[in-house]
């Protein structure tokens, strides 16, 4: 039976100060959760009728002095007020002060190592790491890369190497996407989705903006903006090079140029193969009665109309450049000829040089291209250079 004040149990007539369970078929009776649990039935009660959860919530869940009611406005003062404005929670908890609901807040919830603590994983997933060093540290920045750049030429791109930012960013109006974002609870779902398609949009600008300086910092573009060391690529490779590393670009222009030098002897081997040539000293002859024949054929004036007519520079491109020395590269264009031709003129005049230091009397024939101006420089310049010690000009 029930007093009007204190509701008992039906089965073993305990006071029900807490939670209770109350049946929804049978008038004033009630139950404690121990009776409730091992299926008691009492006058016209059964086990099997419907009933109801009643909680007074006077009983304490954390502290003593807390009570359940009292824990779930806490939490909801803080949800509605924010933490820190403990005043404003301390109005809608009633009968607890600001300074008491702060300090049993952070006990409890915070650093309580069975509710506060325990609820924290030791390692937050897609957590942000806060890399800025305290106030009272001091140290050098760890940078990516040391910028060659000097202060000049950073004036002149408004360049930050510290930071390795640059005043005018890729796309710098980027912020302005969600400058006026203001998160409001009376959002639908249509302007939240709205909101979160902005955020996206600059997310994926600022990715970006740093690959754009991810290429700058691994290619050098800033140095290679002030023409730092550059190099002359084949156009017809800069469609495959723009993909490549700096090292990976520059090791495969030159094998591309090796390979393009050993498909030019593989052809010329065939060449001389084919005429029956088996010896170099023959091939050099070939080599001048071919060009004497092409050169028929093209109805040419001057023997050496064809290879004056060429640029310089264009000179240097030709077969056989790459056994020069620098200084030879030189003397070839002030003779303006051709980096094989000088290679056959060179190789005859250490052939005769050698045959009068040994005492051999067979001439050596010149090819008819080898003026004696031409020839005379070419002497002086092996002399020169040790290539024939104690000879002069003949």
């Amino acid at each position: 039976m029930e007093t009007e004040n204190k509701p008992q149990c039906g089965n073993c007539h305990k006071e029900l100060d807490t939670v209770y369970i109350k049946c929804a078929e049978c008038p004033n009776a009630s139950i404690c959760p121990p009776c409730f649990s091992r299926g008691a039935e009492f006058q016209s009660h059964s086990n099997r009728h419907l009933y109801k959860i009643i909680d007074a919530g006077n009983f304490p869940v954390i502290e003593q002095n807390w009570t359940a009611v009292e824990e779930k406005l806490l939490l909801e003062g803080i949800e509605q007020f924010g933490i820190g404005n403990w005043e404003d929670v301390a109005c809608y908890v009633e009968g607890k002060k600001a300074q008491d609901l702060e300090e049993h807040y952070y006990k409890s919830y915070i650093d309580s190592s069975d509710l506060g603590m325990a609820t924290v994983p030791g390692k937050i997933p897609n957590g942000v790491t806060d890399h800025a060093p305290a106030l009272n540290q001091t140290g050098a920045l760890n940078l990516a890369k040391d910028s060659e750049v000097t202060k000049e030429q950073e004036s002149q791109l408004a360049y930050m190497p510290l930071r390795d930012d640059y005043e005018m960013e890729h796309d710098n109006d980027a912020e302005t996407i969600i400058s006026g974002l203001i998160p409001n609870i009376e959002d639908t779902d249509l302007d939240t989705n709205l909101k979160v398609a902005k955020v996206s949009i600059y997310l994926e600008k600022l990715r970006e903006r740093h690959r754009r300086k991810v290429v700058a910092r691994e290619y050098n573009l800033v140095e290679k903006f002030f023409n730092k060391n550059s190099r002359d690529y084949p156009k017809r490779l800069l469609s495959c090079l723009q993909f490549m590393r700096e090292q990976q670009a520059a090791s495969f222009s030159r094998d591309f140029r090796r390979e393009q030098i050993l498909k030019m002897k593989v052809k010329h081997l065939k060449l001389y193969r084919k005429h029956g040539i088996k010896k170099l000293d023959d091939a050099a002859v070939f080599d001048v009665k071919h060009r004497r024949r092409t050169r028929a054929k093209l109805n040419l004036k001057s023997p050496d109309s064809v290879q004056n007519d060429k640029p310089l520079d264009k000179l240097l491109l030709e077969y056989g450049c790459h056994y020069l020395s620098s200084e030879e590269k030189i003397l070839c264009k002030s003779l303006k000829m051709i980096p094989s031709r000088y290679i056959t003129s060179k190789t005859l005049i250490v052939k005769e040089y050698l045959q009068k230091q040994h005492g051999i009397g067979i001439k050596v024939r010149f090819p008819g291209y080898l003026e004696k101006h031409q020839k005379k420089k070419i002497v002086n310049f092996l002399a020169l250079n040790g290539w024939l010690p104690g000879s002069s000009s003949s």
